[in-house]
């Protein structure tokens, strides 16, 4: 089975089309989980101190590595894409980035989820949901100075 070759007139216009399309359903599924959690979980109030502390630490250490692979991969890929603009590698190694990244915040909302599950309260679950929200709000997606117009091009990938 063939795929259509995707159009590749502005190739890092139509990538960060689609890496914006995913960050807004991240966006959309913490939010998600969060309710969907507080309506079919029943807090017990026998969750395990030594649980929640372990999936903190889990969290805690998943965040420190989303941002430490955003924080060394972002840069390089973003500088080989202003050096050149058509470098497709450099593309997909920007856009790998940005995915792996926000997949890694996101999979902190799955930790509160699965909080509420075992017996927590949302009020234990909030700050997984929370971290999870801000962080993928604040790692957004930028448009590439020299490479995309628009207001968005002033960056965090520099």
């Amino acid at each position: 089975m063939r795929f259509p070759e995707p159009d590749m007139s502005e190739p890092s216009e139509n990538q960060f089309r689609v890496l914006r399309l995913f960050h807004r359903i991240m966006l959309v599924s913490v939010v998600l989980y969060a309710i969907a959690a507080e309506i079919s979980a029943k807090p017990s109030g026998h969750l395990p101190p030594q649980l929640a502390l372990a999936l903190t630490l889990a969290a805690g250490t998943l965040l420190m590595v989303a941002l430490g692979f955003r924080m060394k991969k972002v840069p390089e890929a973003v500088e080989s894409i202003r050096r050149n603009p058509q470098d497709t590698k450099a593309l997909a190694r920007w856009r790998q980035a940005h995915l792996t990244t926000m997949v890694l915040l996101q999979s902190v909302s799955l930790f509160g989820f699965v909080l509420q599950f075992l017996g927590g309260s949302f009020r234990i679950a909030l700050p997984f949901y929370s971290a999870s929200f801000l962080l993928l709000l604040l790692l957004a997606p930028r448009k590439i100075d020299g490479t995309l117009d628009g207001p968005d091009s002033h960056s965090q990938d520099k």
